[in-house]
């Protein structure tokens, strides 16, 4: 039953965090591509539950049947059916509201439809959190903390869909977005640490030295610093290509100011920080071979994230590197927590479990008594 409930445990937090990686590759992808406010509203589409793919559907025409809730576009803004009705030649204002939330009154239907994907990943990424949650409510009496870690995801996703919505609402304002990266970073780590948690080959002691630790954390924070550095620049970009446009996308780099050059630099220590690490895991983990691959596994990732970083700033900007350099850098977060999770971690022993469910059968029977 121990072992049902634990293989149940961990391949729902497994799938929960793989769509925590695709909610930020979709993301990434949004922001990259400019469909960020391709759903104006949230959490509908336009007020649909399935977006328009034409411009023509957010057109007033006499007799088409409105929902109450739909959007159309008229005089560049954005106005809302207050009931169900069917067009009369004219629009009546008994009928509408203008949408005030933000000034956004633009079609495109790729952005659109990349902007649902998003949030039709973010729904599923939803759905795995509550499966997650549910199976960890078996562990309240024997590991109350996987209980309780996994509530405190399934809120924490919930908090991100939410600011999500600010984010929309907002156009997009800078602050919010980079709150929205850091708080996926912590969903992240809180899903690493119930899968290591959870996993029947954790440890029972640690493997990893107290300077190699060390090292792991000190990499973590390097790359929490540089993922929000990058999303200043990000932001720098984003404001260079309004002014600019996408057909000189090959100078934005230039453009760019300060954060960049700390951006830049912070790269070269973070190789420095994985290079050492990776030669420590190498030694260290001689007769782990798991712990071996995520060594080799870090080097790849962080030798990948600089690729994309370097084909960012010197081949104009590529919008496929951009996703790719964010995905890089979250793996590489995940990598290396998960790897001092693996060093240090010390899992129950057998007797710990057995002394626990022990306890919670007697206190059954004494109740049952």
């Amino acid at each position: 039953m121990l072992e049902n409930t634990d293989s149940r445990t961990r391949r729902a937090a497994l799938v929960t965090l793989v769509l925590v990686y695709a909610v930020i590759l979709a993301g990434s992808v949004v922001r990259s591509t400019g469909a960020g406010m391709g759903c104006p509203d949230w959490p509908k589409c336009f007020g649909h539950y399935i977006p328009p793919t034409d411009i023509s559907e957010l057109q007033f025409e006499e007799g088409r049947h409105f929902r109450a809730g739909h959007f159309i576009i008229w005089q560049e803004a954005l106005w809302k059916a207050k009931h169900d009705l069917v067009a009369g030649r004219e629009i009546n204002p008994d009928d509408w509201e203008k949408y005030t939330k933000h000034d956004y009154a633009q079609f495109n239907a790729a952005h659109t439809w990349t902007e649902y994907v998003n949030r039709l990943t973010g729904a599923l990424l939803g759905v795995a959190a509550l499966v997650m949650m549910l199976f960890s409510l078996r562990y309240w009496r024997r590991d109350r903390i996987v209980t309780v870690a996994s509530i405190s995801a399934l809120l924490l996703i919930g908090f991100e869909a939410w600011l999500g919505a600010l984010v929309v609402e907002s156009k997009l304002e800078p602050v919010k977005i980079t709150t929205h990266m850091v708080a996926a970073l912590v969903i992240l780590a809180l899903i690493l640490w119930l899968v290591r948690r959870v996993s029947p080959d954790t440890p029972a002691t640690p493997i990893l030295s107290k300077t190699t630790k060390r090292l792991l954390l000190l990499g973590l924070l390097l790359t929490l610093v540089q993922t929000v550095l990058g999303t200043q620049v990000r932001e720098d970009v984003d404001i260079i290509a309004t002014l600019m446009g996408e057909q000189n996308r090959a100078t934005w780099v230039d453009q760019l100011g300060t954060y960049f050059v700390i951006h830049r630099s912070f790269a070269i220590a973070l190789m420095i920080v994985n290079g050492i690490i990776v030669q420590r895991l190498l030694v260290e983990a001689a007769g782990n071979s798991k712990l071996r691959r995520k060594g080799v596994l870090l080097a790849a990732v962080i030798l990948a994230g600089i690729g994309t970083g370097i084909a960012l700033s010197r081949f104009g900007m590529p919008a496929v590197a951009q996703p790719a350099h964010l995905l890089l850098a979250m793996f590489l977060f995940g990598v290396q927590f998960d790897l001092l999770l693996r060093g240090s971690a010390r899992r129950r022993e057998p007797e710990q479990i057995a002394a626990g469910e022990g306890h919670r059968m007697a206190h059954t029977t004494v109740a049952g008594a």
